[in-house]
């Protein structure tokens, strides 16, 4: 692998396949990892993935998911507990904190 296939390879995983910003920092993480052991087996000069530019960086940042952190509504969370209800040890802990009130 050279320099000039990292884009490549980076804007593929991003674009074309759709993986989401962390699995492609995964992946990305993996192939360096991977040249610098082959570095200093002295199998490759040097690691093309120790520096991304600017633009490539980009392509890995996380995006804003404006569903993430927002809690269940009234009927998802009755849901929840009917399920937690039967099937873990922990719905007295799920049914208490959807009881409290954060407001007071």
């Amino acid at each position: 692998m050279v320099r000039s296939q990292e884009p490549v390879l980076t804007r593929a995983k991003r674009n074309k396949e759709e993986y989401a910003a962390d699995s492609v920092r995964l992946m990305y993480g993996t192939l360096r990892h991977i040249l610098n052991c082959a570095c200093g087996d002295e199998l490759v000069p040097v690691n093309p993935a120790d520096k991304l530019p600017p633009h490539i960086k980009a392509l890995m940042k996380r995006e804003d998911d404006p569903d993430d952190g927002k809690p269940f509504t009234a009927e998802q969370f009755q849901v929840f507990l009917a399920v937690a209800q039967r099937c873990s040890k922990l719905y007295p802990l799920y049914l208490a904190g959807g009881q409290t009130d954060a407001a007071g």
